[in-house]
């Protein structure tokens, strides 16, 4: 069985009953005084709204949230983007592919070659992206396409061989805490265990990843030609980790925030 060390202590990584194990424990330093840890678990259904409400703070300033946000002047920009968290939390938990550190603090969901959506989250999905201004869809065209592009180029048909990480987000009351660090290590036991790589998109995160082993190694910036956005180019970065035989790591020092921010370039 795989082990994840924290302090001086092991802890196996599945533990209990299924709908209650306990994947990781793993303690940060400014945590080890109050003898915490940060237990990821399997998200439950009752914790959705919970998650959803928490993502959307946590990453409410990314520079990526900040140039959909900028264009949707009204009023309903978070409704809409809670609501489309709790339909893609809520499929997550029901294929089993979404964890929590703290009951919904934070969240971390992933995909593994021909896992997808259910139809109806599709479809209520796409009914709510309907009801956005044609400026906030031509933002999230523009990301997803690109997104797509540069992992198309990069991959190619390995990506149907590896694990994708398809969101993490840590409360802003919560980081510091290793809560990421310990989402992102249940992800490595599975792809350990399964003997796949693991990629992802990301932007102003990325240093972060790159504290656990990743390796960026692709990068475009979008926003640069549309004239309706005053703001800094974008960050779309693709970052990368063969976890094959992924060594077992001990948990010292500070632990690294999800959002920070990388300085951005002026074009």
């Amino acid at each position: 069985m795989a082990i994840i060390k924290a302090r001086n202590e092991q802890a196996p990584l599945l533990a209990g009953g299924r709908r209650h194990r306990v994947l990781i424990r793993y303690v940060a330093t400014k945590d080890v005084e109050k003898g915490k840890a940060a237990e990821v678990e399997p998200l439950r259904y009752s914790e959705v709204s919970r998650a959803a409400r928490e993502s959307f703070n946590a990453i409410d300033s990314d520079s990526l949230y900040r140039y959909f946000r900028d264009g949707d002047h009204t009023p309903f920009f978070s409704i809409r983007e809670k609501f489309q968290m709790r339909a893609t939390f809520s499929d997550a938990v029901h294929r089993r592919k979404i964890f929590t550190v703290g009951h919904g603090s934070a969240v971390c969901y992933y995909g593994v070659p021909g896992d997808k959506e259910r139809r109806l989250t599709s479809w209520v999905k796409k009914a709510v992206r309907l009801t956005q201004p044609a400026e906030l869809s031509k933002r999230k065209n523009e990301f997803s396409e690109t997104a797509q592009r540069l992992a198309q180029s990069t991959f190619g048909e390995q990506m149907l061989d590896m694990i994708e990480i398809r969101g993490l987000a840590v409360s802003t009351k919560r980081q510091g805490r290793g809560y990421g660090t310990a989402l992102v290590e249940a992800i490595h036991a599975i792809a350990d265990e399964q003997g796949r790589a693991i990629w992802l998109v990301t932007g102003d995160a990325v240093g972060f990843y790159e504290t656990l082993g990743y390796i960026m190694i692709r990068e475009h910036w979008i926003g640069t030609g549309n004239p309706a956005w005053n703001g800094p180019p974008v960050p779309v970065r693709i970052v990368y980790e063969d976890i094959i035989n992924h060594p077992l790591q001990m948990v010292r020092g500070p632990q690294p925030t999800v959002n920070d921010r990388r300085n951005v370039p002026r074009h």
